[in-house]
């Protein structure tokens, strides 16, 4: 992309108008459960994803006698547990003691926060997923030269179905991650109506 094109997108973006929000305490309370609810939900289905995968390459890397196929699998392992490992660390809903009770704006600067550290983790999965290449790649090579008469066929289909649901992946998440930061200005804007109205949100 051109220089001046990348100053067409900046200034696209900057123009863009933010809406605030109008909630009421009860509404503001739902809204944070729900996207709880939701969180827990994702890391329940990657919890179980990296397990899968752990168990299978682990399997593996016991079971297979080429190289190759030992080495992707163990590079594969390694990267779902280094996965789980950043997702127990870094996935969560940071828990503090009941901001209700210090009142409307904490809880907006609460939500904030939260929705400011997921967005940063749905901004990692490009790099997140791409830590599994070098294994991949290396498990399909010996996909095809553990066979008496190498066959492309097998690798070249796996590597398209990586490739899709890499691409697939964050697509979703870059989408996400802009929904989002969109609720993070506009909760911005309720903290500061918060603040002029004394604490409390429309």
């Amino acid at each position: 992309m051109t220089e001046d094109g990348t100053r067409t997108l900046q200034a696209i973006w900057a123009g863009q108008v933010t809406h605030p929000l109008h909630l009421s305490a009860a509404q503001l309370r739902a809204r944070m459960e729900q996207f709880e609810k939701e969180i827990r939900r994702r890391n329940f289905r990657d919890y179980v994803s990296f397990a899968l995968v752990l168990a299978g390459c682990g399997g593996a890397v016991l079971m297979v006698s080429n190289l190759l196929l030992r080495l992707g699998a163990a590079l594969m392992a390694a990267w779902a547990i280094y996965c789980m490992h950043g997702l127990y660390r870094f996935g969560f809903i940071q828990r503090e003691e009941n901001p209700w009770e210090d009142g409307a704006q904490a809880c907006v600067a609460h939500h904030r926060r939260q929705l400011e550290r997921q967005r940063d983790i749905v901004l990692s999965w490009p790099w997140g997923i791409g830590l599994a290449i070098p294994g991949f790649v290396l498990f399909s090579l010996g996909v095809v030269y553990s066979r008496a008469q190498p066959d492309w066929s097998i690798p070249i289909a796996l590597i398209g179905c990586f490739a899709f649901l890499y691409v697939v992946l964050v697509i979703q998440g870059r989408a996400r991650a802009a929904q989002w930061q969109r609720e993070i200005d506009a909760l911005a804007m309720l903290e500061g109506d918060a603040r002029a109205s004394g604490g409390k949100p429309d």
